[in-house]
């Protein structure tokens, strides 16, 4: 066992503490534990100093295409790179079943999510899905989701299949409302909905559409726990950034995606949103948006420990971030404030209790 000593911990309470630090065994934080008893309790462990670093939980990508990647190396190459950026666990969106056999990092936990389209698909392709199901569930270690696009194009008896074979293994289902939006009839929507609830379609399920929600949905999402996946592309202007800040001021959960962005947003976004909030940017709008990254994506890696919050028997997967590398001197003052992470003040980033990355 060792000790992790940063100045400032981001704790579970959604708040910054100091004269905290950590206790590794193995992969997991075995305690979170008082700076001062260091010397009299645990003098003879090693300690690893961070002097000026806040301690952040490690990120999740949760969905990201690999259509751009030709083969096994590019897609390491994304994957190396959104480790550098402090993620350590990521779904990956439209793999082929030739992809689902690559060696990946292996300090990055990964999801691999299978698409079925209901403009092409065919019994063939269930009978694949259950194959893959198959193969999966015998490895604990795999994590598999099933993406649905062109949801309406779905013969219902299909529709049924799908439901029943995620509910039966309990995988996440994700299903993108693209071809929603031609349907302005208010009935017709509402019966739609009806029957794939009656079906538990979309029980836990990851929604893909923003911001074309109508309450049609809003209630729909309440009743049926379903989170809602919102990709930083659509996070450009201000006013749907401030739509983002108001669902999650509803306590709709809410999870920001990569999808096919060219490059890693999500330090844009803090930073984005710190533009137009007041005081400095509200600790509590920050913390729900950090939680989009981290705490709200635990169920989607659930066949993994938890490392979305820095508490005793998580994962020993986090974050450090310099904020003095920032400042032309080092006698200025820290503002540790939370709205100014960023990349360049990412120094560490340990995975399952080692470090992996110094950026």
């Amino acid at each position: 066992m060792f000790i992790i000593s940063p100045r400032w911990i981001y704790s579970h309470r959604k708040k910054l503490e100091t004269e905290k630090a950590l206790l590794i065994d193995g992969s997991l934080i075995k305690e979170i534990i008082d700076k001062n008893t260091i010397k009299k309790k645990y003098k003879d462990f090693k300690v690893i100093e961070y002097t000026d670093h806040i301690l952040m939980p490690s990120l999740s990508e949760s969905c990201i295409k690999v259509h751009d990647c030709i083969d096994e190396n590019q897609l390491n190459i994304k994957l190396n790179r959104l480790l550098s950026n402090g993620v350590t666990k990521v779904n990956l969106s439209g793999v082929s079943e030739d992809m689902m056999k690559y060696t990946f990092n292996s300090h990055i936990q990964l999801g691999q999510m299978f698409e079925l389209d209901g403009k092409i698909v065919e019994q063939s392709d269930i009978k694949n899905v259950t194959s893959l199901l198959d193969n999966f569930k015998s490895d604990p270690s795999k994590l598999l989701s099933i993406s649905l696009k062109n949801i309406n194009h779905f013969d219902d008896e299909v529709i049924k299949k799908i439901s029943f074979i995620t509910n039966e293994v309990s995988i996440s289902l994700h299903i993108n409302l693209n071809d929603i939006y031609h349907i302005s009839h208010e009935k017709e929507l509402k019966n739609k909905i009806k029957f794939w609830e009656d079906i538990n379609l979309l029980n836990n399920s990851y929604l893909y559409t923003f911001p074309g929600f109508n309450e049609q949905w809003f209630r729909s999402i309440k009743k049926n726990n379903i989170t809602l996946m919102i990709s930083y592309k659509e996070l450009k202007n201000i006013k749907n950034l401030k739509y983002l800040i108001s669902l999650l001021d509803k306590k709709y959960k809410c999870i920001l995606i990569s999808n096919d962005c060219e490059s890693y947003k999500f330090y844009q976004i803090i930073n984005h949103i710190k533009l137009f909030t007041k005081n400095q940017m509200d600790s509590d709008i920050v913390c729900k948006i950090i939680e989009c990254v981290t705490s709200n994506t635990s169920e989607l890696f659930s066949n993994y420990l938890s490392s979305g919050t820095i508490k005793k028997g998580n994962q020993a997967s986090f974050n450090l971030f310099n904020y003095k590398q920032n400042y032309f001197l080092d006698n200025y003052d820290i503002n540790q404030d939370l709205y100014n992470l960023d990349k360049e003040s990412l120094t560490h980033v340990w995975s399952s209790g080692k470090q992996v990355g110094t950026v």
